[in-house]
């Protein structure tokens, strides 16, 4: 429960890495960040890794309808409750937070399999089944953006779905 970790004395820390962490905080990502600077000492450095996706739409259109989030949102949301962060979400999460000299970098990480990272997070076959098919039936654009493959495996004729995946990497100074 990063929430509270009262075990910790306050600026206590030098350096803190929440790597994948903060996108299952939905409801208390505030009450973590106040956590987290709560134990860092003065001059510490807080690390964040969590993705994002392929294309920020995020800002592009105000009634809704953001093709990228919106493909994000439809099969995360459905293995676990979270929050899909962006970019710019996740400095401006640092910089309310009163963190400074943020800096950020993005990384891809090249044709993912999604049945692994399915295997690999306890997923239900038929929740696994549906993000395939989510994944399969995904817009052209979509597609081609996140760069999706699908091949099937001669050896036992099992077909899994191969993509890119982009993740951030959120620095700030307290």
């Amino acid at each position: 429960d990063i929430e509270y970790m009262t075990f910790i004395p306050d600026n206590s820390v030098d350096r803190i890495i929440c790597s994948m962490v903060l996108h299952s905080e939905y409801k208390h990502v505030d009450d973590v960040m106040r956590e987290l600077w709560r134990i860092l000492k003065k001059g510490g450095i807080l690390v964040i890794f969590e993705s994002i996706p392929m294309i920020d739409d995020s800002d592009s259109n105000s009634d809704g309808d953001n093709l990228f989030m919106n493909f994000y949102n439809s099969f995360l949301t459905m293995k676990e409750d979270r929050i899909m962060f962006t970019k710019g979400g996740l400095v401006e999460l640092l910089g309310n937070s009163g963190f400074g000299d943020i800096v950020v970098e993005e990384i891809v990480l090249e044709q993912q399999s999604i049945k692994n990272w399915l295997y690999n997070s306890c997923t239900e076959d038929s929740l696994m089944d549906e993000i395939m098919d989510i994944h399969r039936n995904a817009s052209e654009i979509v597609k081609k953006e996140i760069n999706l493959v699908e091949r099937c495996n001669s050896d036992d004729n099992d077909t899994d779905i191969f993509c890119d995946w982009k993740f951030a990497v959120v620095k700030g100074i307290k």
